[in-house]
């Protein structure tokens, strides 16, 4: 059900998103340098996060790349589970100072699960940079 509501947003809007497998789907907004951030890798990200609506839900930069509020860049380890599924493979796609547009289906979000203000069944929107990953 996400994929045709996904596909109905990308078609409505005139996007032209890459699917990967399991069902996320990217737009690099921006190309970095450099190699892939890799699984085990600490990684530095700024980030908003949206419904499809444009409702911001959580952020630390503003629609400018600029920081909110104080906020600092959000670090973890990539592909460890630290995060959403769909951020342990999105960022996987993008090397230091690339931008993109993550596009996640709820099974690779939150799922089913109550994230108050995130609702259960979300597809979630998040515009992120890779500022940095650990060598």
């Amino acid at each position: 059900m996400d994929d045709k509501i996904l596909q109905d947003y990308f078609a409505k809007n005139h996007i032209k998103a890459h699917k990967t497998a399991s069902g996320l789907y990217v737009v690099i907004t921006k190309d970095g340098t450099g190699d892939n951030a890799k699984a085990g890798k600490m990684v530095s990200m700024n980030y908003i996060g949206k419904f499809l609506d444009g409702k911001v839900f959580d952020a630390n930069i503003d629609s400018d790349y600029k920081p909110v509020n104080g906020r600092t860049p959000f670090d973890f380890t990539l592909g460890v589970g630290q995060v959403i599924r769909g951020w342990d493979e999105g960022v996987q796609l993008l090397n230091p100072g690339a931008r993109a547009t993550l596009y996640i289906p709820s099974a690779l979000g939150y799922g089913s699960m109550n994230r108050d203000p995130i609702p259960p069944n979300s597809i979630l929107v998040f515009d992120v940079e890779l500022i940095s990953v650990e060598h």
